[in-house]
This record gives structure tokens, C-alpha cells and sequence, in this order.
């Protein structure tokens, strides 16, 4: 696959490489909530059990329902889950704030949402030899994801065999606060009218051109 889509970037005059980041460059070796139960639990933990991993999740999920009927077009960002995590736990325990202010719960809640995130990623191999042949032959990758972490959160992710590094764009759908469906609306690249671009989508080993 990594070669029909080398080529056809080549034959086409492809310029750009646009990358999903969940199921295309990594895979999750466990469902969504999961993680969240995971995050939860090193929460926990980092709070010294302040408040059990049960209630933290319960309270999660209710502050995503929240947060996303607020939000613009659905999208929102981690610090915002985090402000309506902590309000939550605030309302439940007015003790809770004086163990804890707010600016120091969203570092400790971002520390284990970034572990969680970690434990249950793995590279899709296919992908990251794709990433690397593509760079060598100059073409610009640019990342893609609808995700609540934002592009500081996906460097990190793509730390690991050095695959940032390769990498010259990330736009996430928290910071554009808007989805990666929309195309052209959700980014904006310095490329002239000319080029053209490839998405693809190496889990179904679909690739599309159109120009930029």
C-alpha cells in the first residue's frame, strides 16, 4: 500500500500528504472508554484517592455531555472537560478546592489523560514507513485529527520513532474548533493554487487527489 500511494502522489503531482491521526497513524489498543476508565484510575491515584476512580469517570462522562452541548459545533478543548470536571467536584465537596485549586487539577487531570493516551496507543507500522519514505521524497505530511487534546498533545504522541520530526503540520479539531470533514474550512496551508494534496486513509487503503 505505502508504495501505491508514493506513486500515485508521484504521478499526480501530489505535494501535500494528509494523515488521520486515530486509525491511520496509531491505533487504540482499547475503545474510548476504556481509556477514560484508565484515566480515571491514574487520577485517582494522583489525587491520592480524594475522590475514587468511579466517580471520577461518572463525573467526566456528565462534564463531556456538558461541555459539548456548549460548544461550537460540537468541538471542544480539555482545559474546558477539565474547568467543568473541577466545578463538578467543587459542587459535590467544597473541600475538594482547598486541597486543590483549579490550575493545579488540570495539570494533574492532563498528566493522566496523556498516560492513558500513551498505554493505549500503538504506531501503525504500515503508516510510519509510509511517513518516513514520503519525507524522503520531500513531499509535506500534515496531521489530521477531530480530537479534544489538541496539537501539543499529538506532538507528544508522535514523538516515538521519531515520527514528529517528519511531520510539518497538525491541525486538531479542538484548536480549530471545527471538524476535519469540513476540508478546506478546518485549516489553511501555505501552498500555492496549484498543488495538490492526498488524504489518505491506510486502514481502508483509500487514497484521493484534489487541489489545494
Amino acid at each position: 500500500m505505502t508504495h501505491n500511494i508514493l506513486d500515485y502522489c508521484k504521478e499526480h503531482n501530489v505535494e501535500y500528504l494528509f494523515l488521520d491521526f486515530f486509525g491511520t497513524i496509531v491505533r487504540r489498543n482499547c475503545t474510548s472508554e476504556e481509556v477514560k476508565i484508565l484515566w480515571a484510575k491514574k487520577l485517582a491515584l494522583k489525587l491520592n484517592y480524594a475522590v475514587d476512580e468511579t466517580m471520577l469517570f461518572l463525573l467526566r462522562k456528565k462534564a463531556e455531555q456538558a461541555v459539548i452541548s456548549r460548544a461550537e459545533a460540537g468541538e471542544f478543548n480539555y482545559h474546558g472537560l477539565c474547568d467543568e470536571i473541577y466545578r463538578r467536584l467543587v459542587d459535590l465537596d467544597k473541600r475538594f478546592s482547598c486541597k486543590y485549586v483549579e490550575s493545579d487539577f488540570y495539570e494533574i487531570a492532563h498528566a493522566a489523560e496523556i498516560q492513558a493516551e500513551l498505554a493505549s496507543q500503538s504506531y501503525i507500522g504500515e503508516t510510519v514507513t509510509l511517513i518516513t519514505e514520503a519525507h524522503q521524497r520531500g513531499l509535506h505530511v500534515v496531521v489530521v485529527s477531530d480530537f479534544y487534546l489538541g496539537q501539543e498533545e499529538l506532538r507528544i504522541f508522535l514523538q516515538r520513532e521519531d515520527v514528529y520530526n517528519k511531520v510539518e503540520w497538525i491541525f486538531v479539531s479542538s484548536d480549530c474548533k471545527t471538524s476535519k470533514h469540513l476540508g478546506a474550512k478546518f485549516f489553511t496551508l501555505p501552498c500555492s493554487k496549484s498543488s495538490r494534496h492526498a488524504f489518505s486513509t491506510c486502514s481502508q487503503g483509500e487514497v484521493s487527489s484534489s487541489p489545494a
